[in-house]
């Protein structure tokens, strides 16, 4: 039985792909990633000043809130600040795969 092999190719030249972006493009994408960029920092910059502010009256919280009996004003208080504290954190983690159209 005779084997049959596959020719291999003799061409040594390897071309690559040239993708020309149209500077227009080029600028709204640099102006996009830059956006991106600074609205994290700024998003990280208000959870430090958040975290702060938890630091520096979860003393007077605990006092004033949480050993007291519980009335309508410490349980929306408590709901409050539960909600503001939990929202960057779902946020950042459930919607990270959404997409903007524009």
């Amino acid at each position: 039985m005779a084997s049959t092999s596959m020719p291999m190719p003799t061409s040594t030249s390897t071309t690559t792909p040239t993708i020309h972006i149209p500077p227009s493009v080029l600028d709204t994408l640099i102006d996009v990633f830059w956006n991106m960029l600074v609205s994290k920092w700024i998003a990280a910059a208000g959870l430090v000043a958040m975290l702060y502010d938890i630091v520096l009256t979860l003393e007077d919280e605990i006092e004033v809130i949480w050993k007291k009996k519980k009335v309508l004003s410490s349980v929306l208080y408590l709901a409050v600040s539960t909600i503001t504290t939990a929202t960057p954190w779902w946020s950042s983690t459930f919607l990270r795969g959404w997409t903007i159209t524009l």
